[in-house]
């Protein structure tokens, strides 16, 4: 193997290199990069959860195909690929890498996920001709170069913003490096987005490789994915022009970190009523699993809650939705956050629920603020707001419920920071926020996860601590008089029957 190699930029890291080198005047297309490559990727189950017999369940690697195109012109996509193994192809279009490059890719997943061939002989000694505007670029793979590094494992990372992660030698891998991607609103990774990618490093023949991040994407309250990659370059790397520094096979691990402390549900106080089935997950305390069944005509629901510290704000956590069992468009299933906030002079309370509902195969993020008599029951909902969008089961929704700047602050990633506004004149609270689950009588069962629960505080706001965005009755986009008027109608008695 060329020396080189072992220290050949990967793909992300060259795309990384050219977003830096100015790149002006160019009016015709041309490639910067055109490549194919295999990549064997495992899902760590500590982390991501598939239904039972998805390809990547319960740690199984899963082995494709993937085509890259970066791209240098005025109008540098679409990039098409043609082969007799992939038939003409668009890539997609993963958008800008700077001022100067762009990113077009696509997998080619084999069954059941997708419909290609798994990677192997059938790819090998095939011209991949790739096209963008009047430029070409070829590809090929010799006969025997395709294979299936194995599986990255085991990986520990130690804890804080600064972890170390270390992870076995890989066979065949001629290099590692390591990377921080980005998420989106389902906190599903988005691997042509990457925050971060190191420089690789070669195998030395080490039993054992580790990577320390020394940035601070971590101290940031996120749980970002974390992306390992062994590497192995194409066999004419060093004889070929056209092949040096290319990765030719990979396999990939990817996993989560947390920067932050989670919160020992198994402290927490458990609540349960008819139907309501709750327990912590034995190797990770901030996780809880939980059921609802109504089998006799009631509504069934339960919640843990607990009494924070005098510093807290609120809490975050990520909701996974697993199961729903409904008979009709009416019923309704709910998981989320709730707590109370602040007393008025009045001598009510003001409570605030952020919630995941699942209600006849529609879903929902309803964020509500309401007002409570002494005595605790509801007074009247001073904002409702339903946020309708097409998540389903096994999608983690992050929210989160806090008061900042005394004003209501809901989170739920992806669709904004909301907030509203109170009056000087409450007391906060902290005390008892819970963590639910409630279906009505026709909903039959719902089952979900609850994970990664974080108690917010004032010197630790993470994402709490700016919001631009609001919870907006009228749809302008902005804190305005309606959304303020139920708010302060339930701390001064004006308006109040």
């Amino acid at each position: 193997m060329n020396q080189n190699k072992f220290y050949a930029l990967s793909l992300f890291t060259l795309f990384v290199f050219l977003l830096i080198a100015p790149c002006t005047g160019l009016a015709a297309e041309t490639f910067s990069r055109a490549l194919m490559l295999s990549e064997s990727r495992q899902y760590s189950s500590d982390w991501y959860s598939f239904p039972n017999g998805h390809p990547f369940s319960n740690d199984n690697p899963v082995w494709f195909m993937t085509a890259y195109g970066a791209t240098l012109g005025d109008a540098p996509f679409p990039v098409t690929l043609n082969s007799t193994q992939t038939g003409p192809v668009t890539l997609s279009y993963l958008g800008p890498w700077g001022t100067a490059l762009n990113l077009s890719a696509t997998p080619f997943m084999p069954s059941p996920i997708g419909s290609y061939k798994a990677p192997g002989g059938d790819w090998e000694n095939v011209t991949y001709t790739f096209t963008v505007g009047d430029a070409t670029a070829t590809w090929n793979f010799p006969a025997g170069s395709l294979q299936q590094l194995p599986a990255i494992a085991p990986v520990t990372a130690t804890a804080g913003e600064h972890p170390t992660f270390t992870w076995n030698a890989v066979a065949g891998a001629d290099a590692y490096d390591f990377v921080i991607l980005d998420i989106d609103y389902t906190r599903t990774p988005q691997f042509a987005r990457p925050l971060f990618v190191s420089a690789p490093f070669a195998d030395d023949g080490s039993p054992t490789f580790s990577y320390t991040y020394t940035g601070d994407l971590f101290a940031q309250g996120i749980d970002y994915p974390v992306w390992i990659r062994a590497l192995q370059f194409h066999p004419l790397s060093g004889s070929d022009a056209r092949y040096h520094e290319e990765v030719l096979n990979r396999s990939t691990h990817v996993m989560k970190h947390r920067g932050h402390a989670t919160e020992d549900l198994s402290t927490w106080t458990l609540e349960e009523n008819v139907g309501a089935n709750f327990y912590i997950d034995d190797q990770d305390s901030a996780r809880f699993f939980f059921n609802c069944t109504s089998t006799d005509g009631a509504n069934s629901d339960g919640y843990l809650h607990k009494s924070l510290p005098p510093d807290a704000i609120g809490m975050i956590a990520d909701v996974t939705v697993l199961t729903t069992t409904t008979t009709g468009n009416s019923e309704w299933g709910a998981m989320g956050l709730r707590a109370n906030l602040a007393d008025t002079p009045q001598g009510t309370m003001i409570s605030a629920q952020i919630r995941a509902e699942w209600s006849g195969g529609s879903q929902r993020i309803q964020c509500r603020l309401r007002e409570h008599k002494a005595d605790g029951s509801v007074y009247r909902d001073l904002m409702r707001v339903n946020q309708h969008y097409g998540w389903t089961h096994y999608q983690t929704v992050p929210m989160g419920v806090a008061v900042v700047n005394k004003s209501v602050v809901f989170w739920a990633e992806g669709r904004g920071l909301f907030a509203v506004p109170l009056p000087d004149d409450v007391i906060m609270r902290s005390d008892d926020p819970a963590i639910f689950m409630s279906i009505d009588p026709g909903a039959m069962e719902m089952s979900g996860m609850v994970d990664n629960v974080r108690v917010v505080t004032k010197d630790n706001p993470m994402v709490f601590g700016a919001f631009d965005n609001v919870c907006d009755i009228n749809g302008d986009g902005k804190i305005g008089l309606e959304e303020a008027i139920g708010a302060l109608q339930a701390v001064s008695a004006v308006g109040q029957p």
